[in-house]
Formats: C-alpha cells, sequence, structure tokens
C-alpha cells in the first residue's frame, strides 16, 4: 500500500464571517482529506504544547493521522493565522508564529518507492528549515519515492529576493508534480499561461505540471500531453483548504494505481485523466462548506 508523508505548518485558523477556529494549515488540510479517504498518511509538523497545541494534536490523533516525525515544542506558542473572507469567499490572512530557535531535530522518515512526499508553502521557503527540507526532498528522491510539490506562494506573505528564487528553483528541480493556482505563477513567473510556465519548469525534475484556476477551470501538461477541465458552477462558502484538498484528491486516485510505477502513471492520460477529476470532486466539496477538507463519510 502506498503512503504520504506530508511536510507542513500546523496552526489553528481563526476565520471571520463566517466564525470559527479549526485546525489548518496547508499540508496539514491535505493529510486530513488523506487519512479521510483512508490514505495512510504521516504529518511531518510542529507546534507547542500550549493550549492552541493541544487542540491540534487531539484533532490530529483523532483523524488518524501519524505524527511519528513531529515536534512538539515547549518553548514555543502555536501558531495562529487570522482568516478574513472578501465577497468572493477568498481569504487574506495575518499570521502569528513563535519558534524556538532549534527546529525539526529528529530523525527522517524512511523513504521507499512506495512513498509519496507532499510538500510545501512557507515551510518549503522557510530560511530555519531551509536545511531539513532540503534533506528530505534529497532523501525522498533518491530512495524512488514520488515527490508533489505545492507553492502555495502568497506573494504578499512572502518577498521574492535572491534566497526565495533559490529555493524555489531547489523545489522545482526535484519535484514530480507541482502544482499551483494562477496566483502562484503570477507571483513567481510574472504568468499563468501553461505553456510559458511550462517552458520555465519542463527541464526541472517536474514530470506533470498542473495548474488550477479558481473556480474556471485546471490545465495539465507533460512531455506527452496536455488536458484542460471545466469546473462546475459551485455554492462557494469559503475558498479556504480548495487547492489542499485538490492535491489530496489527486493523491487519493494516485495511490489508487498500486501496481504501477510512478511514472507510468504520469504518462498514462487516462489515469491522470482519473486523478484530476477525483481532485476537482475534493476541492468542489470544500469550496461548498466552512471547513478546510472533506467531511467525514465524504464519498
Amino acid at each position: 500500500m502506498k503512503r504520504v508523508i506530508a511536510f507542513g505548518e500546523s496552526l489553528l485558523d481563526v476565520i471571520y464571517e463566517p466564525t470559527a477556529v479549526i485546525p489548518g494549515g496547508s499540508v496539514l488540510n491535505s493529510t486530513v482529506s488523506l487519512a479521510r479517504s483512508g490514505v495512510s498518511v504521516q504529518l511531518m509538523t510542529e507546534f507547542a504544547s500550549d493550549g492552541p497545541g493541544r487542540i491540534l494534536k487531539n484533532f490530529l490523533v483523532k483523524e488518524k493521522i501519524g505524527l511519528d516525525y513531529s515536534c512538539i515544542y515547549n518553548d514555543a506558542k502555536t501558531s495562529l493565522a487570522f482568516a478574513v473572507l472578501d465577497e468572493n469567499a477568498k481569504a487574506t490572512y495575518t499570521f502569528y508564529k513563535s519558534f524556538p530557535s532549534r527546529r525539526f531535530e529528529i530523525n527522517l522518515p524512511r523513504f521507499d518507492n512506495k512513498t509519496i512526499l507532499l510538500f510545501g508553502s512557507f515551510s518549503a521557503l522557510n530560511t530555519e528549515l531551509n536545511s531539513i527540507v532540503q534533506t528530505l526532498v534529497t532523501k525522498a528522491r533518491s530512495s524512488g519515492s514520488l515527490v508533489y510539490y505545492d507553492p502555495n506562494f502568497r506573494k504578499t506573505a512572502t518577498v521574492i529576493d535572491n534566497d526565495t528564487i533559490e529555493r524555489l528553483n531547489f523545489n522545482f528541480n526535484h519535484a514530480d508534480i507541482i502544482r499551483g493556482s494562477d496566483e502562484d505563477f503570477e507571483a513567481i513567473f510574472a504568468t499563468s499561461e501553461i505553456f510559458e510556465v511550462w517552458n520555465y519548469l519542463k527541464n526541472t525534475g517536474c514530470k506533470l505540471l498542473i495548474i488550477t484556476y479558481g473556480g474556471q477551470k485546471v490545465e495539465v501538461i507533460n512531455q506527452s500531453f496536455r488536458l484542460h477541465f471545466e469546473i462546475p458552477q459551485l455554492n462557494i462558502v469559503s475558498t479556504i483548504g480548495a487547492g489542499d484538498s485538490f492535491n489530496a484528491g489527486f493523491l487519493v486516485a494516485f495511490t489508487k494505481h498500486i501496481d504501477y510505477e510512478y511514472d507510468t502513471i504520469l504518462m498514462d492520460e487516462n489515469k491522470v485523466k482519473k486523478c484530476i477529476k477525483t481532485a476537482i470532486h475534493y476541492a468542489s466539496s470544500v469550496c461548498m462548506s466552512a471547513l478546510n477538507y472533506i467531511p467525514d463519510g465524504f464519498d
């Protein structure tokens, strides 16, 4: 059985209109949808042993998400994200973070050709975490694991300097699948036209590029084919977690092909179509609720 190792931040989302306080973080959101779909998943994350941290830990344990490679600090505060939704249900964030000076001093998980590494967002570009990210990704690639990268790049929250560009290039060069929104690629490359983005990425390690264009469409490209998918009309409640659940839906469908090599799946147009359709189904469900992940019993 294929399993997912997910690396990323955990925090509490404090959402205004509709008001809610729920566990969040881009990669955490994906792991919840994965675990609720029966996928074996370990979350490599960090939070404190304070009140919010206990809420996170209890939630993750209840969801059967492994924490064998997570760090729970006594000398820190669990991160908070204050999110305000606009008239289109899109969120703007203010983050509150307090970490110790020494982070992720743990043993790394075992990787093999039955393992998928999912990573992205702030943790993948963080200065203090650069060493652990590069070690983790390099180990996954050298062990034959599939690497799935979602930059989840917010221009308002990340400074595009030489160090950031260097880290982005490393992540792009070591990812088999890259999935980003049109806003991500506009911020990084000043374009979201899929052929133009593919020209930047086709000579990296990327075997499949996926671009999601909000509630409009999804486009996919690799060296063999290009796919286009329209998004059905939805009654949107919140877009928080939509891209994260898209990632989860893709990987849920992907893990069902247990008898195939990763490269074989990525070059099979029909198998990729099934993965994308499942991903859209997951993202659509999340957009129509106030949750960051699919509900229990989702089908």
